[in-house]
């Protein structure tokens, strides 16, 4: 219902409480609301009569495929409501990353990122210039709250700023988590010592 899963170093568990649930009427009210109108289709329109629709960026890369049945959940949950989608398939890692800092390149971009510890999470995903900033925004608020939390000596004060920040990202809908994978990884009780050592996670899977 956040920025951060439930296992990440740094969590707010308020997300929970202000964080996003699936409502198809509400959804349709809030583009009503927005000034948006049905055709006799059911599809909400632009000012000149065009059904709005969307691009959404996906990456293909990930040999699980869940990235590509998310995508399908999305178009269908958006064309239920009333909007259309345009899926912009992107093959090489590169490009992607290329991409979601490109004002314009599309409106919607499904990604994953995981790392154990809050802070450079959410700086590298939402600070102005955070290398993965997707949501592309620009937000002094959150960035004063972001760098206070890396230099806050007291581990009380971080996770208040911490918990602030994840606030804020919700309030602001800078992006609609949708769920946390797990990842079961069977080792032979003969091999001792083993250590969590790929830092490739920070990038897509």
């Amino acid at each position: 219902y956040g920025p951060v899963s439930p296992e990440t170093i740094g969590y707010w568990p308020g997300a929970v409480e202000i964080g996003y649930y699936y409502d198809l009427e509400q959804a349709r009210e809030l583009m009503g609301a927005a000034g948006y109108e049905r055709n006799v289709d059911g599809w909400f329109v632009d000012d000149d009569g065009t059904p709005l629709s969307f691009k959404l960026l996906l990456p293909t890369m990930d040999e699980t495929l869940r990235f590509q049945v998310l995508a399908d959940l999305l178009v269908d949950a958006y064309e239920e409501m009333g909007v259309q989608i345009e899926v912009l398939r992107v093959t090489d890692e590169r490009e992607l990353i290329a991409l979601l800092v490109v004002e314009d390149a599309y409106h919607i971009a499904l990604f994953g990122i995981t790392w154990p510890e809050a802070t450079f999470l959410l700086t590298y995903s939402f600070y102005s210039s955070g290398g993965l900033n997707a949501s592309q925004i620009s937000d002094d608020e959150l960035d004063n709250l972001l760098v206070s939390s890396k230099i806050a000596v007291d581990l009380e004060d971080a996770q208040n700023l911490l918990n602030e920040a994840q606030r804020r990202i919700i309030e602001q809908a800078y992006l609609v988590p949708l769920y946390t994978p797990e990842e079961i990884y069977a080792i032979s009780s003969d091999i001792n010592g083993v250590l969590w050592t790929n830092a490739s996670d920070l990038m897509w899977l």
